[in-house]
């Protein structure tokens, strides 16, 4: 007989365990299929913004979409998919200060 119709084989949900600002990302991604800066830095128990540096590198801002006001993060995955360099153009011109040479793709 087939396990399916003699044990259980639906379980309760998990509570997620939560040990870094990664894990956080990787929990708002599942819940929502986007970062939430808001729900990471809940999930994290900090204020926002400090949840931005934790993440280091794993999500960037996107000059596109965000607003006055409203910051829109984007995960590296997604930055460096489509247009990249449309995208590293717009970059340089956000970023402060000399722009370092870049290696030939």
């Amino acid at each position: 007989m087939e396990t399916i119709f003699s044990e259980r084989v639906i379980h309760a949900p998990v509570e997620p365990e939560i040990h870094c600002a990664h894990d956080a990302l990787a929990v708002c991604l599942h819940e929502t299929g986007g970062e939430g800066m808001p729900r990471i830095a809940e999930l994290l128990g900090q204020p926002e913004g400090d949840d931005v540096a934790a993440l280091g590198e794993a999500v960037y801002l996107d000059p596109e979409r965000s607003t006055d006001g409203r910051d829109v993060w984007i995960t590296v995955d997604e930055t460096l998919s489509g247009a990249v360099r449309t995208k590293l153009e717009q970059a340089r011109v956000m970023r402060p200060g000399p722009t370092p040479a870049t290696p030939a793709m």
